[in-house]
């Protein structure tokens, strides 16, 4: 029967033919469905094969630009939907062209095929014919090295479902993803053989190391352990009531550090690091370990407040940052916590400069010589940590300065006589090191004039003041000094110069009643001993002078 119905059917085909019909047009509205089935129409139109072929075929691996690990094998694979299910397939051919050679090469035929790469940067092109038609698709791909590592739980477990991140240190982007299985591994698609941070993260979990920098997929694997316990919101502030961020950090200056916590069990120590990310250099800013009492420094919703130093310049260097602060946590049972702050802190030495000079004038000006003087050191510290201290040394003269009438005011308010002694060698040496390069400063050299008077040399003291006045004969406080150091020489010539300093002082200051009590007390005994010579020694203990603690009037000399 089905023989008889295909000689019936070719019979037709071929009346149609010699009729010049169209027979496509005829079996499509005259051919019942069944018959259809069994025909095939061979010499369709060109159009018909062309609609099928581009349409149809579709690119399913590699996707536009998707990065594959190197030395693995990518999997090229094509996607045709066919019109019916007996219409032809193209015959379909790879071509990879790498951006290195420049040149395509085939890699194999079909629908799919497979091949090893190495890193770099890829096309791969399908060319595709079916019939007379001929279609090329296009796409672009790279193949980049990859880095392994396993990240475990307290116990040795693998610990799943952590998030692993891929970080590029100059910028933070993360670059890449990657989530641990079940049993704690993982792998990362490094964009190139640089430099990267690899960084885990669960909530609920800490963990340790923090941080791993990698130069290239040979630093692998890596592992990292995950421990519960949550310490976040880790910060700085200027004040224990602030809530904002310290921008700038200040070589050994006090500070708040603020922090969340939640542990399974008690907190014991802490410890804190000031940490470059680039390199995960580590420098710490306060002492080694706070241990003492650290518990009571969290209250009952678990926020931490602890008042710290920052590192001192020595320690820190030339700055390099931006920084992060990192707190190293232990309980009492030896687990180990590791944290770090989200928001980055600066170390701007000019700026430092700037704020820590303005809060030691502040305190100066108080009378608070002590603190002033320690703000100081660390001034100096910082200048002695920058590689380029050209722009630095105004400032730091002007804090040398400051830090020796510091030194000579606590001195004069010194009743132990080897502390005032070795406070007024302070003084004299900051006026030292001040008056190298400013030689000629005469206020200065008034001061370490002073410096020498109260330590006892007169020699010293009146040689400094000579200079002085040569310098500034209008400077009337300087001759008051010389006037006393005159007395102080217990000679004749040097009463009758100590009278001319006090009137030269009087000058400027006609309303110092002390020190005309001098001059007139001072004339007196000179007019006793006129007819003295002028080396003889005279007894000059009955003039009044005023203390060198009332005459130096510090406020009006500070240099800001």
């Amino acid at each position: 029967m089905v023989r008889s119905f295909l000689k019936t059917a070719f019979m037709v085909s071929a009346a149609f033919f010699l009729m010049g019909c169209d027979l496509e047009s005829v079996v499509k509205t005259k051919v019942p469905g069944p018959i259809k089935d069994v025909l095939t129409l061979e010499g369709q139109s060109p159009a018909a094969h062309k609609l099928s072929l581009s349409s149809g075929l579709k690119i399913i691996s590699p996707k536009p630009d998707q990065v594959f690990a190197a030395d693995r094998v990518v999997l090229f694979q094509a996607d045709f939907k066919k019109e019916k299910e007996k219409s032809p397939v193209p015959e379909i051919t790879w071509k990879l062209i790498s951006e290195k050679q420049g040149r395509a090469k085939d890699i194999g035929q079909g629908l799919s095929v497979g091949t090893r790469l190495g890193h770099g940067s890829y096309s791969a092109e399908l060319h595709a014919t079916l019939g007379e038609q001929r279609v090329v698709k296009k796409v672009n791909f790279k193949v980049s090295p990859i880095i392994n590592g396993k990240v475990m739980a307290k116990d040795g477990s693998g610990l799943g479902q952590t998030e692993v991140e891929l970080v590029r240190p100059k910028d933070q982007e993360v670059v890449s993803k990657a989530q641990t299985s079940a049993d704690g591994v993982f792998t990362l698609i490094l964009p190139a053989e640089e430099e990267f941070i690899v960084v885990p993260k669960k909530q609920g979990y800490v963990f340790s190391p923090l941080r791993k920098a990698i130069k290239s997929s040979k630093d692998g694997p890596l592992e990292f352990s995950g421990q519960k316990g949550e310490v976040t919101n880790v910060l700085l502030t200027q004040t224990g009531d602030s809530e904002e961020n310290l921008k700038n950090l200040c070589p050994s200056e006090p500070v708040f550090l603020k922090f969340k916590i939640h542990l399974e069990e008690k907190l014991s120590s802490l410890q804190v690091f000031l940490v470059d990310p680039q390199n995960e250099a580590q420098v710490q800013p306060f002492d080694p370990k706070i241990s003492e009492n650290v518990a009571e420094h969290i209250d009952a919703s678990g926020i931490a407040k602890v008042r710290i130093a920052a590192p001192t310049a020595a320690a820190i260097g030339p700055p390099k940052g931006p920084y992060a602060i990192r707190l190293k946590i232990a309980d009492d049972k030896n687990n180990e916590y590791i944290a770090e702050s989200n928001q980055p802190v600066t170390i701007d030495y000019a700026d430092c400069f700037r704020t820590r000079m303005a809060q030691a004038l502040d305190l100066q000006e108080k009378g608070n010589n002590a603190e002033a003087i320690k703000i100081y050191a660390s001034l100096e510290e910082m200048f002695n940590a920058v590689h380029d201290v050209t722009a630095f040394t105004d400032a730091m003269d002007k804090a040398t300065y400051n830090r020796g009438i510091a030194n000579l005011k606590l001195a004069l308010d010194e009743n132990d006589d080897a502390s005032r002694a070795v406070l007024l060698n302070r003084s004299i040496q900051d006026f030292a090191r001040y008056l190298k390069a400013r030689k000629n400063d005469a206020q200065a050299l008034m001061f370490r004039g002073a410096a020498y008077q109260a330590k006892g040399d007169y020699k010293s003291a009146l040689k400094d003041y000579d200079s002085c006045v040569n310098v500034n004969p209008h400077l009337g406080p300087a001759f008051e000094v010389r006037g006393q150091v005159n007395l102080k020489m217990g000679i004749r010539k040097n009463l009758v110069q100590a009278i001319d300093d006090f009137t030269e002082a009087l000058a400027s200051d006609r309303d110092n009643k002390a020190l005309r009590e001098s001059r007139k007390e001072a004339t007196k005994i000179a007019a006793k001993n006129k007819d003295d010579i002028d080396d003889r020694r005279v007894d000059v203990s009955t003039i009044p002078v005023r203390p060198l603690k009332e005459w130096l009037e510090v406020p009006q000399y500070l240099r800001k």
